[in-house]
């Protein structure tokens, strides 16, 4: 979405697959006429934790706190965005590391936030996590 735009977005993760599949749709979209030339991307395997925050408008996070301590850092480092007057969007699937996130967060921006369980739409082409197997019924949006 921040392609077709015309902005610039960086996507970190610690797997190349998702960020080879993310520049194919990218330049796939690019090439059809639907993403304008001036919209950049720039994916880079590595730790979110690390991810350059500051000069970001918009800073997305989906399905990332699988663990406590990896939550707790980024639940710091999106409540100090939002705290700064960045715009959040963060997502999450029911790992782990939710409550610890929730609790960094909240400090961090000032404000109580906490997780909305959304229902997956059916319309979804699947409706499985893709770690453990298990159905998905709903994904926890943030709000504060």
């Amino acid at each position: 979405m921040a392609g077709r735009l015309g902005a610039s977005a960086l996507a970190i993760d610690t797997e190349e697959l998702p960020l080879a599949m993310l520049r194919e749709a990218f330049e796939a979209q690019q090439a059809a006429g639907r993403v304008p030339a001036a919209a950049a991307l720039e994916a880079r395997v590595g730790d979110a934790r690390e991810a350059p925050l500051q000069d970001a408008d918009v800073i997305v996070v989906s399905d990332l706190l699988y663990n406590a301590e990896l939550a707790r850092t980024v639940g710091e480092r999106i409540g100090q965005a939002a705290r700064r007057g960045q715009h959040v969007v963060v997502t999450c699937g029911g790992r782990s590391g939710r409550a610890a996130f929730v609790e960094a967060f909240s400090e961090a921006v000032g404000s109580p936030g906490f997780f909305e369980d959304t229902p997956v739409p059916a319309w979804a082409p699947e409706r499985r996590d893709l770690f453990d197997g298990g159905a998905t019924s709903a994904v926890g949006v943030l709000r504060y």
